[in-house]
């Protein structure tokens, strides 16, 4: 299987969970969770999709849905870049884990976590691509965290 392929089975995967996130019933109406928890959730997907936009905004002509590098593209490690290595995913999870947390019911929490667990192995698959392809990537990669900023730098080789 190619790389283009596997990576469009991520895409795939990863919008399958984001269809089953978001049409799957909300407990908001039978009035099982308390408004604040509704609030806290759609506070939560607000601040996601911010960064989801900004991230996108970052990555200019490099963006592609495919984990696949593009061919020209230059490696992006400024602005949120120059603090987590995939910043859009960072959006798309915080996003929604808002949106599990509005939804109010075990099973969003189930699909936000395999959710999660795609968006790990893509980026992980993404990463090799990037460092066979930009040598600086191992460096980069060795300072700045995948999902959210280091708190500490890494230690010196």
């Amino acid at each position: 299987m190619g790389d283009k392929v596997k990576g469009y089975l991520f895409v795939l995967m990863q919008f399958v969970l984001l269809g089953f996130l978001i049409t799957m019933p909300s407990t908001r109406e039978a009035g099982v969770f308390p408004e604040t928890l509704f609030a806290l959730g759609a506070a939560i997907m607000v601040a996601g999709l911010v960064l989801l936009v900004i991230a996108l905004i970052s990555l200019g002509k490099s963006i592609s849905v495919n984990p696949v590098p593009k061919a020209n593209a230059p490696l992006v490690t400024t602005g949120l870049y120059a603090k987590m290595r995939h910043p859009i995913y960072s959006g798309l999870l915080l996003a929604t884990l808002g949106a599990a947390i509005w939804g109010g019911l075990i099973p969003h929490l189930l699909i936000w976590f395999a959710l999660v667990s795609v968006l790990s192995v893509k980026a992980a698959y993404e990463e090799m691509l990037l460092s066979a392809k930009h040598p600086e990537y191992d460096s980069y990669k060795a300072k700045t965290g995948r999902f959210i900023p280091r708190l500490r730098k890494a230690p010196r080789a």
